[in-house]
């Protein structure tokens, strides 16, 4: 900000520039503000605004002031911010007016970020003049315990994780992509990637980030040089579009396993400058190893995660905490002086994930414990396995399931898989949950040659027993594959007479009410008639998608022509076709 006060800071999605100078004095303000309502340093504070412009100003801010911010959305259940709020201890939130009455039952401190932006400046300690081992943020994940856990990562794991690393050569003739959830940790690397390297970070909107036309065309009008993609969106982008990012410099996947498919796709079809495959959990501030990808073929097993950043070191251990020697498989454990300091206001999970690290030079040092399983190559990089927290018992052997989903996905006509283990009546079955590659309908997955080419590679235990095709899988706000959803779908199959456009419309009625706070809709009624905006149309759409199974598309709900009737018809024609090929999957019954 010193050095290039009149460098371009941040672009809005609406193609508003703001100035390192502007943003300066905007967060300044902010600082002052919650100064003035009471925040000290290492204190928590939340951040709960709209767009891309609030959340950078809000978090700068609370930084100035000396706190920790706390980026919450809006669109989580209520219930889930107040665990997140009182998980890290926060006593104020940023809202502006879209989110602030989504905390009127929270026990906090509401302060407009707007009307914070308005306050005097005062003069503030810069980010890069805190301590080191100083709060910067408080980023939440599933916890095991099943409420949300908050990782508490410091000043010097974001600078280690913006700045000098070789996987991403950002400088000040950077542009780089805001497309994360502001509460997915790979906003952080978005937001500080750009600001601590002089560059512009450029806000992506949501739309265009789900259709590849579309973002192909903002890529190039905007001149994004960097960008990350969660991996279960990049595989969906390029099966529509496989050169989709040839003319982007940087491009960082991950999160999840890789299909080497896609990869190879991007690779033949015209890849970025530079291909790179990132690995890392939240622990440690997003990333903690790379692979630059220069060659991957369609019938590789997988595509490495690498070698550890600058910062970080890579244990693979067994249960006994030795070193597990190649090609063994064992569990990843992570250390360095990076590591998170642990799970906010949760002592006891912290203790478990962070255990003393008997490798370290330096007394005190920690190993972060990942759950995940690797193999170590003869050349030194890793190869994800899959996670030890996702084996299963079947007729008493242990099952990976990841190990069957990646059999799936070899088929021709298979974009993703997922495999669930379900119970009914006291009896365990694996389900395959299958979503068809790009340009394939779900009536031409052929589920004969699945099950033969199954009984081919893998045993007769690891055959799920039943397997569903579904148009899309639902995805958490993080652009992960959520899980939990898949499980309700298969608990709640729709029965013809859940599918009936009455019973649909009589949902679909109470769901928007609930979003848009309106007692009484009508069937006549448009969502732009009773109040609807964009905000409220994403939240309404992921609703439908968990309750009731469907994807709805934006333009729909956003034209006023379109009835809720409609909608509803729609939805039911839908949820009846899925019925229709769920009830002719077959079954397949252990001898």
């Amino acid at each position: 900000m010193r050095e290039t006060p009149h460098d371009s800071a941040l672009i809005t999605a609406r193609g508003h520039l703001l100035t390192y100078q502007q943003l300066d004095e905007r967060a300044r303000a902010v600082a002052a503000a919650l100064t003035a309502a009471g925040v000290r340093p290492e204190a928590a504070v939340g951040v709960s605004v709209t767009g891309t412009e609030r959340m950078v100003i809000g978090a700068l801010g609370v930084l100035m002031a000396g706190g920790g911010y706390v980026p919450l959305d809006a669109g989580y259940p209520a219930a889930r911010r107040a665990a997140m709020i009182g998980g890290a201890g926060a006593d104020v939130v940023l809202v502006d007016p879209a989110t602030s009455a989504e905390y009127g039952d929270v026990p906090c401190r509401l302060l407009d970020i707007d009307e914070a932006m308005t306050h005097d400046p005062a003069p503030v300690s810069a980010p890069h003049d805190a301590d080191p081992d100083a709060l910067a943020y408080v980023v939440f994940t599933s916890g095991s315990t099943g409420g949300p856990r908050g990782v508490a990562t410091t000043h010097a794991a974001v600078v280690n994780m913006a700045t000098h690393q070789p996987y991403a050569a950002i400088d000040r003739t950077s542009r780089v992509a805001q497309a994360a959830s502001h509460s997915f940790d790979a906003c952080a690397w978005e937001i500080w990637g750009a600001l601590l390297n002089g560059a512009t970070l450029v806000e992506v909107d949501r739309r265009d980030l789900l259709d590849p036309e579309r973002l192909r065309a903002a890529l190039q009008l905007r001149g994004i040089t960097a960008m990350l993609v969660v991996t279960a969106l990049f595989h969906r982008l390029v099966e529509q579009d496989a050169a989709l990012f040839a003319q982007v410099d940087t491009v960082l996947f991950g999160g999840e396993a890789v299909d080497p498919r896609r990869v190879a796709d991007v690779l033949a079809a015209g890849p970025p400058r530079r291909l790179v495959h990132m690995y890392g959990p939240a622990e440690t501030a997003t990333y903690a190893s790379w692979h630059e990808v220069r060659h991957c073929a369609a019938t590789d097993d997988t595509v490495p995660i690498g070698a550890p950043l600058r910062g970080y070191e890579l244990h693979v251990l067994d249960e006994r905490l030795r070193p597990v020697a190649a090609p063994g498989t064992g569990e990843l454990y992570i250390g360095g002086a990076f590591v998170a300091r642990g799970y906010a206001e949760r002592s006891g999970e912290t203790a478990a994930r962070f255990v003393a690290d008997p490798f370290a030079r330096t007394p005190g040092q920690r190993l972060y414990r990942t759950g995940d399983l690797v193999r170590c190559r003869p050349d030194g990089t890793l190869v994800f396995v899959g996670r030890a927290d996702h084996q299963v018992k079947v007729s008493g052997y242990r099952v990976e399931l990841g190990e069957i989903e990646a059999a799936i996905q070899e088929r021709p006509d298979v974009g993703d898989a997922v495999v669930l283990q379900d119970e009914q009546d006291g009896v365990r079955t694996l389900v395959a949950c299958v979503r068809p590659r790009a340009h394939v309908t779900a009536d031409q997955v052929d589920q004969d040659a699945l099950r033969t080419w199954l009984a081919e590679v893998l045993p007769p235990y690891m055959i799920p027993h039943r397997t569903l095709v579904l148009d899309a899988f639902a995805l958490s706000p993080n652009g992960k594959v959520d899980r939990q959803a898949l499980r309700r779908q298969l608990r709640d199959r729709p029965t013809e007479q859940r599918n009936s456009s009455a019973d649909v419309t009589e949902r679909l009625l109470a769901l928007c009410g609930d979003v848009l706070g309106v007692d009484a809709l009508s069937p006549e009624d448009s969502l732009l008639q009773v109040g609807g905006h964009s905000l409220a149309v994403m939240r309404i759409i992921g609703r439908v998608k968990e309750e009731l199974g469907v994807r709805l598309r934006t333009s729909m709900l956003l034209d006023p022509s379109t009835a809720l009737r409609d909608v509803a018809h729609y939805i039911a024609e839908h949820r009846t076709a899925q019925s229709n090929r769920a009830g002719s999957t077959s079954e397949r019954h252990p001898a």
